[in-house]
């Protein structure tokens, strides 16, 4: 099926949002491979709902309670397509419902910064607002005094490859290149053993 016209969420570098289709979105974002952080992503493409099958969860990761009560109930799943140029970054978040999930990249490759759950007060000013990126130099160390002392697992992820985050963890992710991946969100807890 050709895929174009599929509805597609897309988000500025200042956090704006916007909406637009694949097609359009791969049109005017034709060189993704030139370094820049100010240039939007396509994020939370619900690909399963726009074309049912198109891609299968990697095998480990594919017993997904919270998806398949979502689909029997008519609710919105949490399958994503994500799809950016070099630069394009996610902010600091945790995902929703507290949920697990996994990053599968098909192509490109991802920095990640992976924050264990004692850690998130680190990541917080004196009002309870979370840094958006907490790469040195790139947030007020006045104003979030304890990002530096916050233990992180930096980790690189590479092309065809597949990344679990646990529930809780607060993450950011940065493209290194033109990426293409995939993403679910898991309320199951037995998918964890096969990933070891």
């Amino acid at each position: 099926r050709d895929l174009g016209d599929v509805a597609a969420p897309v988000v500025a570098a200042d956090g704006a949002r916007g909406e637009t289709t694949l097609g359009a979105f791969l049109d005017a974002e034709a060189d993704l491979d030139g370094f820049d952080e100010a240039r939007a992503y396509l994020k939370d493409c619900h690909l399963h709902r726009a074309a049912p099958g198109w891609y299968a969860a990697p095998p480990g990761l594919d017993d997904d309670f919270l998806n398949r009560h979502c689909d029997a109930c008519g609710l919105d799943d949490f399958r994503f397509l994500y799809l950016g140029g070099a630069g394009t970054r996610t902010p600091v978040h945790a995902d929703v419902l507290a949920s697990h999930s996994w990053s599968a990249n098909v192509c490109g490759e991802k920095r990640w910064w992976l924050f264990p759950p004692e850690e998130t007060a680190k990541l917080r000013d004196a009002a309870g607002h979370l840094v958006d990126d907490a790469r040195p130099g790139r947030y007020d160390a006045a104003r979030f005094p304890r990002v530096a002392a916050a233990r992180c697992l930096r980790a690189t992820q590479p092309p065809r490859s597949a990344i679990f985050v646990p529930s809780d963890w607060h993450h950011m992710v940065l493209g290194a290149g033109r990426t293409f991946f995939l993403s679910a969100g898991s309320r199951r807890r037995r998918g964890i053993a096969a990933t070891r």
